[in-house]
């Protein structure tokens, strides 16, 4: 098995204390944050 890191973004909602969406990836990329962001507020 390859060693590295990977990262997990989350967007949690504080009030309700659940994860609206999530994204793992292997690079640190901003796009990955962009998308779970999207995803959140369009729930």
């Amino acid at each position: 098995m390859a060693r590295g890191f990977v990262y997990l973004t989350a967007v949690v909602d504080w009030a309700s204390r659940k994860v609206l969406a999530h994204r793992v990836a292997i690079t640190m990329e901003a796009m990955h944050a962009v998308e779970a962001l999207e995803e959140a507020f369009a729930k």
